[in-house]
């Protein structure tokens, strides 16, 4: 559509009923994927760039309503993101072999730190081409603990030295 509406056209549009309307604008959308899917992309990118407390709010109105639903999606979700995630990298501990399913879980090989939001969204980032499954392995509870243990030390060991190494040149 180019151009306004002839004011007309927009008075008759606007007399027919809200099912009509309905019916005509998802026939529309069925006959033009594509373009409705931009114009929806675009009216929520514009929301969103000019009234962000709408976004938010629409995003949360359904888990306040009901949010044993939403929880049990996320779970449903998180399960079947984990299942996909052993099937790619091996169901079995990459350090001592447990392949047990209850206890396995999934560890970067290189740390991140806390910047991903749990085990459905590594998988969509893993699906994206985002994430990598060569930083990626499955470790037992234990040895996951047992490692992030390490990590922690070393890098609190790391972060003291350039603490004081910052001190030493401050003083110098």
């Amino acid at each position: 559509m180019s151009g306004a509406w002839d004011p007309r056209k927009r008075a008759a549009w606007m007399q027919r009923t809200r099912a009509d309307r309905t019916r005509r604008d998802r026939a529309w959308r069925r006959a033009n994927p594509d373009k409705a899917r931009a114009i929806g992309r675009a009216y929520r990118e514009k929301l969103a760039r000019e009234r962000p407390a709408i976004v938010v709010a629409r995003r949360h109105r359904g888990y306040w309503n009901n949010p044993r639903v939403h929880r049990e999606k996320a779970r449903r979700s998180a399960d079947l993101a984990r299942t996909k995630l052993l099937e790619l990298l091996g169901p079995w501990c990459g350090f001592c072999g447990e392949a047990d399913d209850a206890v396995l879980q999934v560890d970067h090989r290189i740390p991140v730190g806390n910047r991903h939001g749990g085990v459905a969204s590594l998988w969509q980032r893993v699906r994206r081409g985002v994430e990598t499954p060569h930083n990626l392995h499955v470790l037992c509870a234990n040895d996951h603990a047992r490692k992030t243990r390490v990590e922690s030390t070393l890098w609190r060991v790391s972060e003291a030295k350039a603490r004081i190494h910052t001190e030493e040149e401050a003083a110098a």
